[in-house]
């Protein structure tokens, strides 16, 4: 995040700035404020690489592209998947959301 320009790495440091930087974005058109992937905890290698290479030239892509690690990657994102799967079976089984989040307390 310091690359960024953040000199505190606290949350409740970080999220008015990047509040204010998100504002900046969507209303004048300023340029986008990449640390959301960081803040979405996107690996820094990725982030980094997007930025780079300006969205092009990825090695992968699923839940992000990816730009390092692309074997690595593709299996985060299967387990990403796989949890997905059994979250909507659970849903569609009739358990809600407190059930389920006390299934993985």
């Amino acid at each position: 995040m310091k690359k960024f320009g953040y000199e505190d790495c606290k949350l409740e440091k970080i999220l008015p700035v990047f509040k204010t930087r998100y504002r900046r974005y969507i209303s004048d058109n300023k340029d986008f404020p990449h640390e959301l992937g960081l803040l979405l905890d996107y690996p820094a290698e990725d982030v980094e690489g997007f930025i780079e290479k300006r969205g092009q030239e990825f090695l992968y892509t699923g839940y992000w592209k990816v730009y390092d690690k692309p074997e690595e990657k593709r299996r985060l994102f299967d387990s990403f998947e796989k949890a997905k799967q059994d979250i909507l079976e659970k849903i569609s089984g009739g358990m809600d959301m407190r059930q389920i989040i006390a299934v993985y307390a």
